[in-house]
């Protein structure tokens, strides 16, 4: 998850970041301490922090008209108080930091301690024999200045950032009594001197001069990302420091606007061109494919033409050749559905392909209504299977041909299947 978090440092007067090849221009800033006004606070519970927090770092910062915009870290709490470490970037010092950021194309999201993200990777070399709640000084040298972090454990009790150039057991010397006033007093267990690699000038008298305090243990920084890495995970983390201008802030959130607005700017134009085209491009792409399916249809409609002429003579002989419907195929079906008696037909008229009307006489009624049934149920052979021979089988002019008798006269018009044409 670290990596996907665009972390940069600002040391020496240069922008350092963690993750070079995000291509986003958002990331949270680490800033060294010299460049933070910082203080370790015990808040009571029922008081809100940032207000308690703001005068007292104003009182500290070298610019006390500045607007301060504190951030709070809560390190532990119970029902009386809150020790916190409260955390502000006054804007009268940050003008370089603002030019380092512009050159670089990023905008902050967030400002966090540089030294809070070193300490994650310090403490398994901090308690080499396990966890204890002894108190240690510990030294982080710098380029420009030292960091001095009093520790109960793991708990930091004092937190300061002095110039190099400062009186450096002075400084110190308030750093315990810092420590003492906020958490009790305690002996010096321990000086950790945290340097990097690289020889320097002093570095002899820095230690002689630390070892009077107490046991001395040099730890050397041999990850230089170890920081930029550590506040890459504090910044997953809920609750962690953040000390971002509220004019940053304002910033920040007009340029994500910009940004914002830009894009469905460029969506929407994009949609009203795709609009625009399909307004216009599609007529006139149905025009010239429309023009080039006549040129194709004149030029085939030669050939449709001989294979129509040919197809209806085809079917013309197919429909002579059938003789499923021919005059004696059809006579001998209407016959054998003639009742053993009752029933007797006089004439035919058939018509080849159309119909065949039957005139005939009948006993009775109920004789002439079941011939008429029986010839609607007459089936012949088709391509799908079967079908009835007759497409509509029609009862007409039925009377009686004596008042004295239940002789009744009729006539049955039988009308064939009609193959439907095609139409061109």
């Amino acid at each position: 998850m670290a990596k996907e978090i665009k972390v940069a440092a600002y040391e020496e007067g240069k922008i350092h970041t963690l993750v070079a090849n995000n291509s986003g221009n958002e990331a949270v800033l680490a800033l060294p301490l010299n460049r933070l006004v910082v203080k370790v606070l015990k808040v009571p519970a029922d008081v809100d922090p940032v207000e308690f927090a703001t005068p007292i770092l104003k009182a500290a910062s070298p610019y006390p008209d500045d607007d301060l915009a504190v951030g709070i870290e809560v390190m532990r709490e119970d029902e009386k108080s809150k020790v916190v470490i409260a955390a502000a970037l006054p804007e009268s010092s940050a003008d370089d930091i603002g030019e380092a950021l512009d050159e670089a194309k990023l905008s902050v999201v967030k400002i966090d301690a540089l030294i809070l993200g070193e300490l994650r990777f310090l403490w398994p070399k901090i308690f080499i024999n396990g966890a204890d709640t002894a108190r240690r000084l510990l030294v982080v040298q710098g380029i420009e200045s030292y960091t001095l972090i009093v520790l109960d454990g793991d708990q930091i009790v004092s937190l300061r950032c002095i110039d190099i150039r400062s009186t450096l057991r002075r400084e110190i010397i308030l750093a315990l009594i810092e420590a003492e006033d906020f958490a009790g007093g305690r002996t010096l267990g321990e000086v950790l001197l945290l340097k990097s690699p690289q020889p320097f000038d002093g570095h002899e008298e820095l230690c002689t001069e630390l070892r009077s305090f107490a046991e001395l243990r040099e730890v050397v920084r041999d990850d230089e990302e170890a920081a930029l890495r550590g506040v890459a995970d504090r910044a997953l983390e809920e609750g962690t420091l953040d000390a971002l201008p509220e004019s940053w802030r304002d910033v920040l959130n007009e340029t994500r606007f910009k940004i914002k607005f830009t894009r469905w700017m460029s969506l929407f134009v994009g949609i009203l061109f795709l609009l625009v085209g399909v307004l216009f491009g599609v007529p006139i792409f149905y025009d010239l494919r429309t023009s080039s399916e006549k040129d194709k249809c004149r030029r085939h409609r030669p050939q449709y033409q001989e294979v129509k002429e040919m197809m209806a003579k085809v079917d013309l002989v197919t429909k002579y050749s059938d003789h499923s419907t021919g005059a004696l195929a059809v006579m001998k079906a209407v016959s054998d559905r003639l009742p053993s008696s009752g029933v007797t037909i006089e004439r035919y008229v058939y018509k080849f392909d159309d119909s065949l009307t039957i005139s005939a006489v009948a006993d009775s009624s109920k004789h002439v209504y079941d011939y008429h049934d029986a010839l609607e149920e007459i089936m012949i052979e088709a391509e799908d299977g079967e079908e009835r021979l007759f497409k509509v089988v029609s009862l007409k002019n039925l009377k009686s041909r004596s008042a004295k008798t239940s002789e009744q006269s009729f006539t049955i018009e039988c009308k064939f299947h009609k193959d439907e044409e095609v139409e061109e």
